[in-house]
């Protein structure tokens, strides 16, 4: 095979999507630190989901291609790709050359849409501009994507992912990319006439050697004795590359070996601590009968009262956990889930019950929250869709911010804040989900807080174009590089001015806040709160989810983190946050917020007050019952 057409393509994405999902586990599992956020292969999964979720949405287009076979003849991906002949078929109703020419631009034009838009974290963003890098490429050529067209593509990926990043770290997914651009432009150079197998082999061989010299340049992957997860992900491209291309398969993923954290959830079951699970999730999952098991095995270790019932190709699914995110995404996994509705079978939101509702109009599933109070202000937004409001604010500048917890939203809307996105650690939301916030604002002018290091990348990827930097007057005197970010929304679609604050924690979104002046234009605002924000020192407390000798931590010890660092690691909670504070708190603060998780019992919160009081008498403490999940404590000093 020396290129690749349209049929090529749709199977190369399809069975890309299909590696990721079957590596997530494990590119999750190089996780550098021991804490609940270790989800690179996730995000990058999801991301390549909207993909095909885009392409699906062409009419006639995904009809025309095959599943991509092994050697052995067996389906190497599911539900996006028909048989064979019906290219045939396709070609003799359409032989034009420009009839193909025209489907192959509504794929790449769609798989770019469905990379931007469905990016999620880091890694998926750089994932989306990859994609994005190929297929702006692949654009301009008028024939098949013969060996030249991969290697300028590649070239091309590398440059887009490069560019997407202000300060370029290597030893990461951008250096893996890079290295294998380098070397297919070198194999191409030196001979013009190399066929596209023997260029998939110099693309994996580069990779590989890669991804292995990962650790030797990034001191934390050393230390952690992993190789980086995003390169992990990138180099599973040019397997699937090499697939269709060759039919050689994908080596299986390899096992996954790490102890991990039993839940807080059975944690409270077996201390009586509280009632159970905290929400109820339903949905119904368009699936054939074969996926049920999975489905079933997937749901096992995320909660209980599991009932699954139905026949066909239509399931009704109902599970009682605390884990929302990953229960949909299971569903997600084994078919299409549609009319997904969480109940929080412990206590209601004060301003309304969160009902998700499926979008009849797309086939992924997307769902939103409403609000079942008619006279509710606040949005609030779910990771997975749209969402309504029945009323208007009226304000010149208002606020999205990224959070989870009944608290940390209650707090968020007392302080002006207009929608909240439900995310953080393990919860990425998609560059579509802020824009479906977004276009409900009133206001011409919105600034996004994403309140977390793995989704600011997302957020400023729906920038349109960057208005230089944005400097607070603490910046300017330091000339530190800007954390505001503007935009004019034009590559999103809205008509409306997007900035960011770069908030990498909760309490740097609440410090942000209180400068917040909804009057006042979006410039002013991103000023007045990005230089709010860089005068706090933010910490966390969470429990360690798997051993991590390189730090000396245990899983199931508590460990306490600033924004760089573990400082420490204790078996006991209230000495971990104590211990943790003592190595924050310097003389010159003078305000401590801390924000209290749903897993923090009141009486360790109570004893830290009493224990702040008597070794810290001037410091003035606000404890904020802040209801997120993974996290005991977010910590702010000012």
């Amino acid at each position: 095979m020396e290129s690749l057409g349209n049929k090529q393509i749709i199977a190369l994405l399809a069975y890309y999507e299909q590696l990721l999902a079957d590596y997530r586990p494990y590119i999750d599992s190089l996780n550098v630190f021991p804490v609940p956020d270790g989800d690179t292969g996730t995000n990058m999964y999801l991301t390549m989901k909207s993909v095909l979720s885009a392409i699906e949405g062409l009419n006639g287009i995904t009809n025309e291609v095959e599943e991509p076979k092994n050697e052995t003849g067996k389906n190497q991906s599911k539900n996006h790709l028909q048989d064979a002949s019906a290219e045939e078929s396709a070609t003799k109703k359409d032989p034009t050359r420009k009839a193909q020419a025209q489907k192959a631009q509504a794929i790449y034009e769609s798989a770019i849409k469905g990379a931007v838009m469905g990016a999620r974290g880091n890694s998926g963003v750089l994932l989306s501009q990859i994609v994005k890098g190929f297929f702006t490429h692949f654009s301009s050529v008028e024939a098949e994507l013969n060996p030249q067209a991969w290697v300028e593509g590649c070239v091309e990926a590398a440059k887009s992912a490069y560019e997407a990043v202000s300060e370029p770290v290597e030893g990461t997914m951008l250096t893996v990319i890079g290295d294998i651009s380098k070397a297919g432009k070198k194999a191409f150079e030196e001979d013009k006439d190399i066929e596209l197998a023997e260029l998939c082999d110099v693309f994996k061989s580069a990779g590989e050697k890669s991804l292995a010299k990962t650790p030797e340049l990034l001191e934390v992957l050393k230390k952690a004795g992993v190789v980086d997860a995003g390169g992990a992900g990138v180099l599973l491209l040019f397997d699937a590359l090499t697939f269709i291309v060759t039919g050689r398969s994908a080596d299986p993923s390899p096992e996954v070996k790490v102890e991990v954290l039993e839940t807080e959830m059975k944690d409270k079951k077996e201390t009586g601590a509280d009632l159970g699970t905290r929400y109820e999730v339903m949905y119904l999952l368009h699936t054939t009968e074969d996926q049920i098991p999975n489905l079933k095995k997937k749901w096992q270790p995320l909660g209980d009262s599991i009932v699954i019932s139905g026949a066909g190709e239509i399931w009704s699914c109902h599970i009682h956990t605390d884990e929302i995110g990953k229960t949909i995404e299971a569903g997600i996994a084994c078919g299409t889930p549609e009319n997904i509705r969480v109940t929080d079978l412990h206590e209601q939101v004060e301003h309304s019950d969160l009902h998700l509702h499926s979008d009849p109009n797309t086939k992924t599933g997307h769902t939103q929250i409403t609000q079942s109070e008619p006279d509710s202000e606040f949005i609030f937004l779910g990771g997975f869709a749209d969402v309504s409001s029945d009323s208007k604010k009226s304000a010149n500048t208002q606020i999205v911010a990224v959070g989870q917890g009944r608290g940390i939203a209650e707090t968020f809307e007392s302080m002006g804040v207009r929608a909240m996105v439900l995310g953080g650690q393990t919860q990425n939301p998609s560059a579509e989900v802020f824009l479906s916030a977004i276009e409900q604002m009133e206001a011409d002018e919105v600034i996004i807080l994403p309140n977390n290091s793995n989704i600011i990348a997302v957020a400023n990827s729906i920038s349109t174009t960057t208005k230089g930097t944005q400097k607070s007057p603490a910046q300017e005197s330091t000339t530190k590089k800007s954390t505001a970010k503007k935009s004019t929304g034009q590559k999103s679609g809205t008509k409306k001015t997007i900035q960011v604050v770069e908030t990498k924690t909760i309490p740097e979104g609440v410090a942000a806040l209180l400068s917040y002046d909804p009057e006042t234009s979006a410039t002013e605002n991103v000023a007045a709160m990005a230089q709010a924000k860089d005068g706090i020192v933010s910490g966390q407390v969470t429990k360690a989810v798997k051993d991590a000798d390189a730090f000396g931590v245990k899983a199931g010890e508590f460990i306490g983190l600033d924004a760089k660092d573990i400082l420490i690691s204790s078996s006991d909670l209230l000495s971990g946050v104590i211990d943790l504070l003592k190595k924050l708190i310097t003389p010159a603060h003078e305000l401590l917020t801390l924000i209290a998780g749903e897993d923090a019992p009141k009486s360790v919160s109570d004893e830290i007050l009493n224990l702040i009081a008597g070794h810290y008498p001037d410091l003035e403490v606000e404890l904020i019952d802040g209801g997120q999940a993974l996290y005991h404590y977010y910590i702010g000093l000012e």
